[in-house]
Formats: C-alpha cells, sequence, structure tokens
C-alpha cells in the first residue's frame, strides 16, 4: 500500500488541510491502481475514456506524492506535492521507470468534499 502524501511538520493540521491531504491520498491510489473510476471519484472533471486509454498501455504505475504543501481559503484549495511516478509500459520498452514529478492541485470543497478542478503535473 502507498503512504498517503507527507505535509510539512505542524503542531496540528486544520480539519480542511486534512480533508485535502485525504483527497490526494485518493487520487495517489487510484492513479498507483490505474483506476479510472476512482479518479473520477476525486476528479470529477477527469476525461475517463482518455484516462483509460493512457492506463490500458501501462503495466503498472506508483505515484507516490511527497512534500504537500496546502493552502486552504474557504471553499477553495490549492496543493503543490514534490514526489515521483513509477510505470512499466505494456508494450515497447517495459523496463521500470522512475521520474520525478511536481504536482499542483486546484481543489472545491462541494457538498462537504473536497473534489480536485485541475491538475498539472511535469
Amino acid at each position: 500500500m502507498v503512504a498517503p502524501p507527507s505535509v510539512p511538520s505542524a503542531p496540528a493540521l486544520a480539519p480542511d488541510t486534512r480533508a485535502v491531504l485525504l483527497t490526494l491520498y485518493h487520487y495517489q491510489e487510484a492513479f498507483s491502481a490505474l483506476d479510472s473510476n476512482a479518479a473520477h471519484a476525486v476528479w470529477p472533471s477527469v476525461d475517463v475514456k482518455a484516462l483509460d486509454r493512457a492506463f490500458d498501455q501501462l503495466e503498472q504505475q506508483t505515484f507516490n506524492l511527497q512534500g504537500c504543501n496546502v493552502t486552504v481559503s474557504g471553499t477553495r484549495a490549492d496543493a503543490s506535492c514534490t514526489g515521483s511516478a513509477t510505470y512499466a509500459r505494456k508494450v515497447g520498452n517495459k523496463a521500470v521507470h522512475e521520474e520525478p514529478r511536481q504536482w499542483h492541485f486546484t481543489l472545491q470543497q462541494r457538498a462537504g468534499q473536497w473534489l480536485i478542478d485541475r491538475v498539472d503535473a511535469r
């Protein structure tokens, strides 16, 4: 099982910050399991068909979000995370690749639940 994204040390996390981190954890788990439905559950605007096509090209994938900095402002939140993506393709070069990544998430709280609006990964 993949560990939840880590957070900078803080005396106590605000409930909204914890909830945002939990959403990011579910995102990490969905992409690590190649599960487009689970990704859609936390990122409703994601193109599920395109995600299915991308996941179909992979034998395995693991996202590891670390060092997440979360800023909450009312019902909006931004999160920046560093980490890595490890993956192996089904066709072609089947070697396991690990790449450093940086993610920026924009989230919104809807009906008491934090959901991802946008993801930029590099």
